[in-house]
This record gives structure tokens, sequence and C-alpha cells, in this order.
């Protein structure tokens, strides 16, 4: 699997009723936030003309709690009290990977 800078187009956490800050290639402080948090991404094959295949939001390694098979994705997950290291990660159709990491606080 080819891994590439992140280069998610627009990633915005509603925290708490406020925008959080683009990811669009740096992650950003901690954030606060209260459940159910609300996650819009959208991201663009930069090396793909064929688009992107699906988004996925992980929780924690590993941990899967929302894909779309689209180009962009807007939801709220619920989620216990903690702090979570938070990736979005989106694949192309031409087999590249595209992250962009993000460390929440729930409370």
């Amino acid at each position: 699997m080819q891994r590439f800078l992140a280069r998610i187009a627009s990633l915005a956490l509603c925290l708490s009723g406020a925008v959080g800050n683009s990811l669009a290639q740096h992650a950003v402080p901690p954030s606060l936030a209260a459940s159910p948090v609300h996650f819009v991404a959208n991201a663009q094959a930069t090396n793909c003309k064929s688009g992107i295949a699906a988004i996925r939001i992980y929780t924690a390694p590993g941990v899967n709690a929302y894909t779309v098979n689209a180009a962009s994705l807007d939801t709220r997950l619920s989620l216990a009290s903690g702090t979570y290291n938070i990736v979005i990660q989106a694949w192309d159709n031409c087999g590249h990977v595209y992250q962009a990491p993000e460390t929440i606080t729930v409370h």
C-alpha cells in the first residue's frame, strides 16, 4: 500500500456547535468535544483521475467507526468520554491512501 502526505481536502470537526480547524495538511492542537461529535470531510484524489473510492473514520488504531463509499462524509458519532486519536482516511480508485489525524477529548 502506497502512502502519501495527508491530502484530505477538508475536514471539519464541529465541536460543541463550533466548527473545528481544517486539517488540509496539518494536525491541530487537541480539541474538546461533546458527544455526538460531528465529522465533515471531503477528499480529493490528487494522484488519481478516477477519484475517491471511500472515506473512513478511525477512533483508535484499527477501530473503524464509520465508512462511506464516497468522496465526502457528514456524520455524527456518539463517543464515550475520553481522548481519541482520530484518523480520517480516504482511498482513491488507483490504490493511494490519504490520511488526516486529529486528537480530540470528549467530555
